[in-house]
């Protein structure tokens, strides 16, 4: 399993805590259909957490993020059956570390660092 960094954060954060960890966060109305496209220098990209104000299957957003040339580009679509769709999206990135990603095929378990 690869070393993912967590940590319980019990304080006030600092660069000390996780030295490079990149935030963005925004609220959107994406149409039907589009899409919206956010690049940011990044050697890795941790989470994406996207969130539909109507939060059903029918007003849905789904995203793909990818790497290359330490720039990063989170993807994401409107697949609603409206006209359009409020969300909200927060990205968190490493701009420092490459951060591989796990792949889990049997039940474990994860400690985050104290």
């Amino acid at each position: 399993m690869a070393d993912r960094r967590s940590k319980i954060i019990n304080a006030i954060v600092n660069p000390a805590v996780m030295p490079g960890l990149f935030m963005i966060a925004d609220t959107v109305t994406l149409t039907k259909g589009k899409v919206l496209t956010v690049n940011f220098p990044a050697k890795s990209v941790i989470s994406v957490i996207a969130s539909s104000s109507a939060d059903t299957d029918a007003e849905k957003i789904v995203w793909t993020s990818a790497v290359s040339n330490e720039t990063a580009t989170v993807t994401f679509t409107a697949t609603s059956a409206g006209a359009s769709n409020k969300f909200s999206y927060m990205i968190l990135a490493s701009i420092v570390e490459t951060i591989p990603a796990n792949t889990i095929t049997a039940n474990t378990t994860e400690t985050p660092v104290t």
